[in-house]
C-alpha cells in the first residue's frame, strides 16, 4: 500500500458500554477495590493520556472536561497530554466542547467511563463534528486502550497502532528502514487497533 497516514498508538475499547475491561469482573474488582483502599484512606486511582486527533477544522481546538471540571484548555489538534492520575472505579463522564466554552454546559460530546484501579490507558478523540465540508463524515468518537506503557518493556521496540485517518482505505504498516519493507501490522481500517 503506499496510503500514508498518521499512527497513533491504542488497541482497544469496548464501543457498546465504553466500559474499558479487560476480565469479565474487572468492574466488580475495581469497585471493591476502591472501597478497600477508601476504608484504608488511600485513593484507587488509574492514568490516562489524552491524544487530540480530530482534523476537522471546527475542532482544531477544544475544551475537554472531566467530571464537570475543565481537564484540558484549548487542546489543540496533534497535541497529547502526558499521563495524568484519576480516580478508577468510578463513573467518569469526559465531556469535550468548543475551545470558548465557558462551562460544561457547552459540551458537543459526552462520554462516560469506569476505569481500573493501577491501569494506564489512552483516549484518542478522533472523527468529524461539522454537519459539511468533509467526506466521508465520520462521526466523532473517543476511542480508548487499556494496558498503556509509559515506558519500553525489554529490548527492542513495541508498536501498538491505531488507524486515525477518516478517509484513507484499509492500509498496512511496513518497516522499510531497518526490516527492508517488512510488513509490521496487517491490512487494517479506520477505527481499528493492531
Amino acid at each position: 500500500m503506499n496510503k500514508k497516514m498518521r499512527l497513533l498508538f491504542i488497541k482497544y475499547r469496548n464501543p457498546k458500554t465504553r466500559i474499558v475491561m479487560t476480565k469479565p469482573n474487572s468492574l466488580y474488582s475495581a469497585v471493591t477495590g476502591l472501597a478497600l483502599l477508601a476504608s484504608l484512606g488511600a485513593t484507587a486511582q488509574a492514568t490516562i493520556q489524552v491524544i487530540h486527533n480530530s482534523a476537522d477544522a471546527a475542532a482544531s481546538e477544544v475544551d475537554v472536561y472531566l467530571n464537570g471540571d475543565l481537564l484540558l484548555d484549548n487542546f489543540a489538534f496533534r497535541t497529547a497530554t502526558p499521563f495524568v492520575p484519576v480516580p478508577s472505579g468510578v463513573d467518569l463522564e469526559v465531556v469535550i466542547a468548543p475551545s470558548n466554552s465557558i462551562s460544561v454546559a457547552d459540551g458537543i460530546a459526552t462520554f462516560n467511563y469506569i476505569l481500573e484501579a493501577n491501569a494506564s490507558y489512552i483516549l484518542v478523540a478522533n472523527g468529524i463534528v461539522s454537519g459539511s465540508g468533509y467526506s466521508p463524515a465520520t462521526p466523532f468518537d473517543i476511542y480508548v486502550t487499556d494496558g498503556a506503557r509509559q515506558t519500553a518493556q525489554g529490548p527492542g521496540t513495541d508498536v501498538l497502532v491505531f488507524h486515525g485517518s477518516t478517509d484513507a482505505p484499509t492500509v498496512q504498516v511496513a518497516e522499510t528502514a531497518v526490516l527492508a519493507g517488512a510488513v509490521i501490522v496487517d491490512p487494517f481500517s479506520y477505527s481499528d487497533f493492531a
